[in-house]
């Protein structure tokens, strides 16, 4: 995890995205949103950092148990850049960009983890059955929903409803996907506001980007959302499993991927939905590849299954 001590640099990247939105009203130079996806990628990696680091020391000033934060914060939080990004994109009403971004992360972050995982993974303890089981039902739902017409709206509130009950589940779990020994930060409303700012203004630069590159590419939204943004949208996961993997601790990497998962698929694709019209049709073969994924991690899981309780399930 990043020290707190960066500001500068945040400073300069908020000035240079704030640069790059008025420049791009005012020049249509392709460089523009080429500076652009550069600005946002760092942006939303360095408010993703103010973000989690200030949410897990609230914990501690606040006395939120460590098992709420934990489970919250590691997945939540590695998600938190999709949630304003598909926002974003949803209220600009662009929801293809909403559904590529969260498929095209969910996709590139479930890839890394069923190649790396059987290299590095030991010591699993969690079948991470309820996860898998929500995921692949949600997605066959998806396949379903992709020939026929429901109004985004109606399937927002039922992702949400998942949601919730999940969030249900895991509280009421014995375990916690938080480390043992997790850094420590001083809390600072201040550093939390600049995360939660950089991440907004990350979010909006990047579906502006998208939208522009698209045209210069001839892609659908759809296309630019799942390639430019969904690719940016999984790099907090592969920083924090990268970290998990790297202190052997298979669980909490594991745990990340799968949590943070089902939270884009409920939480952040279920808002945008309520949000504006989302098209399901577009990202048909993302769900199948989704599925296929989701069988191949439960095999790797079960080849590196020892006895014992699940983090998260």
């Amino acid at each position: 995890m990043r020290p707190i001590p960066k500001n500068p640099f945040a400073v300069i990247i908020l000035s240079g995205l704030l640069l790059s939105i008025f420049l791009e009203t005012v020049n249509a130079s392709i460089l523009i949103p080429i500076f652009g996806i550069v600005l946002s990628v760092l942006g939303l990696e360095i408010g993703s950092d103010y973000f989690v680091e200030q949410s897990i020391s609230a914990g501690s000033k606040f006395k939120i148990s460590e098992k709420y934060v934990g489970t919250l914060i590691l997945s939540i939080g590695a998600s938190i850049d999709e949630l304003f990004l598909s926002l974003t994109a949803a209220v600009e009403k662009f929801g293809e960009i909403s559904v590529g971004n969260i498929q095209g992360s969910n996709i590139f972050t479930f890839l890394m983890f069923v190649i790396l995982a059987p290299f590095v993974l030991r010591k699993v303890t969690g079948k991470f059955s309820t996860e898998t089981f929500i995921l692949i039902t949600i997605y066959i739902a998806f396949s379903l929903l992709a020939f026929v017409e429901v109004p985004s709206f109606y399937v927002g509130i039922a992702l949400l409803a998942v949601f919730v009950l999940y969030l249900f589940k895991i509280r009421s779990h014995n375990e916690t996907i938080l480390p043992q020994k997790p850094s420590i930060f001083t809390f600072s409303w201040l550093f939390l506001a600049l995360g939660i700012i950089l991440l907004f203004l990350s979010s909006y630069e990047l579906v502006r980007v998208v939208n522009i590159l698209s045209g210069y590419l001839h892609l659908s939204l759809f296309a630019s959302g799942f390639i430019f943004a969904g690719l940016v949208g999984s790099i907090p996961e592969i920083f924090i499993f990268s970290s998990a993997l790297r202190k052997k601790k298979g669980d909490i990497g594991a745990g990340v991927v799968y949590g943070s998962t089902i939270y884009k698929v409920t939480l952040v694709l279920g808002l945008s939905m309520t949000v504006t019209t989302v098209a399901m049709r577009p990202a048909l073969l993302t769900y199948y590849l989704m599925i296929g994924l989701l069988a191949l991690g439960t095999l790797v899981l079960i080849i590196f299954q020892e006895k014992g309780k699940s983090a998260i399930s």
